[in-house]
């Protein structure tokens, strides 16, 4: 008997086939962990980011969505009525007895601004570990936090309520300063 010889070059296609599927299956299983995200327009042409992924990942992107949400909320508040604050101070200016005052709004300026830094600090970094997994969360849009009920922001643990009450408390020793010096 004759053997019969084989097409030349078919093992080398072979195993390039197989390697092919190989890196395509390591890839797959590397991926699969990662949520998936599409561009997507709704009706009135508006773009929006569709996330795709499990339930665990989804978990994860919603508490993050929460966090910086919630540490975004409390950054603007605190800035504001330290605005207020000094907007109140700068009106009594004139009088003769506000310069403890002025002092001791320079320490809940300097403190608020350290607290807002590193509360900024905190929310580049959740975007950032988001963004390892191609999820950007500021294009993310926030109207659709309420979806899923009202959020407050006092639910959300964001680890800087210690420092966040002990600023509200100096803000509102000063603001009580300030209206008892009229």
């Amino acid at each position: 008997m004759v053997k019969k010889k084989n097409p030349p070059g078919k093992k080398q296609r072979d195993r390039m086939k197989a390697k092919k599927v190989r890196e395509e299956t390591a890839e797959m299983l590397e991926n699969q962990n990662r949520p998936k995200k599409q561009v997507a327009t709704d009706e009135k042409g508006r773009k929006m980011t569709v996330i795709i992924g499990g339930e665990a990942e989804m978990d994860e992107l919603w508490q993050r969505m929460k966090t910086t949400h919630s540490l975004q909320c409390q950054t603007s508040t605190i800035s504001k009525k330290l605005d207020a604050l000094r907007t109140a101070l700068d009106d009594r200016m004139n009088e003769y007895d506000t310069g403890h005052i002025k002092d001791t709004l320079k320490q809940v300026e300097i403190q608020v601004k350290g607290l807002t830094g590193r509360m900024r600090d905190a929310m580049n970094k959740n975007n950032l570990e988001a963004a390892e997994q191609d999820i950007h969360i500021s294009e993310l849009i926030f109207f659709d936090l309420s979806l899923n009920g009202p959020l407050e922001i006092e639910e959300v643990a964001t680890g800087f309520e210690e420092q966040l009450a002990e600023a509200q408390r100096n803000m509102d020793k000063l603001e009580l300063q300030l209206a008892s010096s009229l």
